[in-house]
């Protein structure tokens, strides 16, 4: 056997500890509450919190696991040197950092990671590259969080955080962790600073957001969590940063372009989650979209909010009703924005929608108006890319919304296709095979379609899906990021 995964290596050490006459009690925390690469309930998920709250190992400096990446014959050694300290109370001396020559996954992962038993002493003098967090071990402990993304539905009304304390586990020593704003708002989640407190020897503890369950629909939005000044020697770890995403209940898809693919719900929504208008005066269109069916006659309301951008001054306030027609798929509305050649930055407003009749949902109902200052950059047709490089898509969601920005302008009509394919995930076994083109209308700035992300049984861990943006029309032209990676939890 040339090679043994790190969960049977750890299943295994648990046994060693048993026949050694060690009191192996249930963990007080689970690995998967640790790690976000580690299934709960998987037959090594309490083994992983056991040899966690040992010391015996450890995780990647992104809150991974690797429960089914392969060991070394080395670092099983240094392991095993760290399960012989816990039951004899020695100290282990400092050991050179080592490279395991079989890992599938990078060099700098591995110099990283505390589980691939490099690094082992609180002394440890080697060096790793700069992109990556030192291997020393501080015997006070590095606090972090154990993901950089967390999930939460808005109906729950709190959400959960944990936070760790790995590599040392001495005195008892504090961290501030701070709440702050993002496309969620004050209105959505209740804002937060507040210190937490780890007792000598404990290694992980939680905090709670209290989220604000309101009937509007506003699709997924999410908040920043920050964790500053540790104290009493303790050191800051990564992530130091992460994201909440709450999930909207009362939203049943975000995109005007997957709700034309789904039937079973009647709805009306914007055409685009975000609109774009110059400082320069004029009027924007802002088309409604009735989706799953036209049968029937259906009306809604609009209103703008003030935002940054403030009506009477930066634009004229609107609303009104809007009636569908039996038959009729999409009408419009206008509003004017002022002119304005001072030099003030963008601004912004929102508009949204209420009171549906005739049994339909709004999906979606909120959007924002982006006022452009034009002396400030040009006001163009714009160009196309992903909100962001990387985004998280999770089995028990069921799909992943991935968003489509148009920057540098929306004057006039323009398209761009989409499509998936495979990286470590696999299309039909872990996710739909999905393509299709965006319209982005005169105005329209951000624009998005779903992934259909497929639930199956197998502890898989991470994977991954390639998505790509290209043949964009009417002279628009792809910035970067026009690749994005979908990772599969």
């Amino acid at each position: 056997m040339r090679a043994i995964r790190l969960s049977h290596v750890l299943c295994i050490t648990v046994g060693v500890l048993l026949g050694a006459g060690v009191t192996v009690t249930a963990a007080n925390i689970s690995g998967s509450s640790v790690f976000r690469d580690v299934p709960a309930g998987s037959y090594y998920d309490n083994a992983i919190g056991v040899m966690f709250q040992k010391g015996i190992i450890k995780g990647y400096a992104d809150g991974r696991f690797g429960p089914d990446e392969y060991v070394t014959r080395g670092q099983l050694a240094v392991m095993f040197e760290r399960l012989r300290a816990d039951l004899t109370g020695e100290v282990i001396a400092s050991s050179s950092s080592s490279r395991s020559p079989r890992s599938s996954k990078s060099s700098s992962s591995e110099s990283s990671s505390a589980v691939s038993t490099s690094a082992t002493s609180t002394s440890s003098s080697s060096s790793t590259p700069s992109s990556v967090a030192s291997n020393s071990l501080n015997p006070y402990g590095t606090i972090r969080f154990t993901a950089t993304t967390y999930t939460a539905n808005e109906k729950d009304g709190t959400a959960t955080v944990s936070v760790v304390r790995t590599g040392g586990n001495q005195g008892t020593v504090t961290v501030e962790y701070a709440l702050e704003v993002g496309t969620a708002t004050t209105d959505d989640f209740e804002i937060a600073t507040a210190v937490l407190t780890f007792q000598g020897k404990a290694t992980s503890t939680t905090f709670t957001i209290k989220l604000k369950d309101d009937a509007l629909v506003e699709g997924t939005e999410s908040l920043k969590i920050v964790l500053r000044t540790p104290t009493n020697n303790a050191s800051m770890g990564t992530p130091s940063t992460a994201e909440m995403k709450i999930i909207d209940d009362e939203t049943v898809v975000t995109s005007s372009a997957a709700a034309a693919s789904s039937s079973a719900v009647p709805a009306v929504g914007f055409g685009a989650q975000e609109y774009s208008i110059a400082d320069a005066g004029g009027t924007l269109t802002v088309t409604l979209v009735r989706t799953g069916g036209t049968t029937g006659a259906v009306t809604v309301q609009y209103a703008t909010a003030d935002g940054t951008a403030k009506s009477g001054s930066d634009y004229t306030p609107a609303s009104g009703t809007i009636s569908f027609a039996s038959g009729e798929a999409t009408k419009t509305f206008t509003v004017s924005v002022a002119a304005n050649s001072s030099i003030g930055g963008n601004k912004i407003f929102k508009m949204v929608l209420s009171n549906p009749t005739g049994g339909v949902v709004l999906t979606p109902g909120t959007a924002s108006v982006v006022v452009y200052d034009d002396e400030v950059a040009e006001f163009g047709s714009g160009s196309l890319k992903f909100s962001k490089s990387s985004y998280d898509g999770f089995e028990s969601q069921g799909k992943v919304e991935i968003m489509v920005q148009r920057t540098g302008g929306s004057r006039g009509k323009i398209t761009v296709q989409y499509s998936t394919s495979n990286g470590t995930a696999a299309a039909g076994r872990d996710y739909t095979s999905t393509s299709g083109t965006l319209t982005f209308e005169a105005g329209e700035s951000i624009k998005s379609f779903f992934i259909p992300i497929l639930y199956d049984a197998e502890a898989d861990g991470e994977e991954s899906v390639n998505v790509t943006l290209s043949a964009p029309t009417n002279g628009a032209q792809l910035i970067t990021p026009s690749t994005a990676t979908v990772l599969i939890y």
